[in-house]
């Protein structure tokens, strides 16, 4: 047998002042917004993050514009410097560039699979400063910038992580081994078909997960 696979890990170059900046932003909420001349009119997820402790991400959004920026990377890890919690199935990793030159780290549970699936699907997501309590529905016209994220070689890596995840949860409610690989093939597949449905050019639609 092959050796097992390490995850993924990420070694952020700052200050022992930037620290702050290794603490994972809260996901307060979740949506998605599909338009028709955007990602072939396709779910785009939209992800509004606790930015209360951090100003600085507040001025970073409103600085840049809805479209994808070259200003803002973006990859999927764990980066090191900080204890994982039990919870967490992966980080994505922004780092702002320009205007201001920060990085933005928010943690997806592993119930938020489908999530992570969708936003590597469509390779967009939307980022949208709040607060605890903020839901789509009453923020439609809160400020938002569009970041555009690459995979970098990720996509071989998340599939198997998310089967592994589905498949643990199916486990977790008393199924057996054929029944949960069965059953999270059809949830994975499920759940794709939902997020592929494509809107016309003049359709807009707003929902809230």
């Amino acid at each position: 047998m092959g050796k097992k696979e390490k995850k993924s890990k990420f070694s952020l170059e700052i200050t022992p002042e930037e620290r702050y900046q290794l603490r994972p932003i809260h996901l307060v909420a979740d949506g998605a917004i599909a338009q028709g001349n955007l990602a072939l009119g396709k779910l785009v997820p939209v992800l509004i993050v606790d930015t209360t402790s951090r100003p600085d991400i507040v001025d970073v959004m409103r600085a840049h514009t809805v479209q994808p920026s070259g200003d803002v990377t973006a990859r999927w890890a764990n980066p090191d410097g900080f204890e994982k919690e039990p919870d967490c199935l992966i980080h994505l990793i922004l780092h702002f560039i320009r205007p201001i030159n920060t990085y933005a780290i928010i943690k997806f549970s592993k119930k938020q699979g489908g999530l992570v699936d969708q936003i590597l699907r469509v390779k967009l997501v939307y980022l949208q400063a709040g607060a605890p309590g903020d839901r789509l529905a009453n923020t439609l016209e809160d400020h938002k910038i569009l970041v555009e994220i690459r995979n970098n070689d990720f996509d071989g890596t998340w599939e198997r992580m998310l089967f592994d995840t589905v498949f643990h949860e199916f486990r977790m409610r008393g199924l057996d081994k054929k029944q949960s690989t069965s059953a999270a093939r059809d949830a994975i597949s499920k759940g794709r078909q939902l997020g592929d449905i494509r809107m016309g050019r003049r359709d807009q639609k707003k929902s809230e997960e």
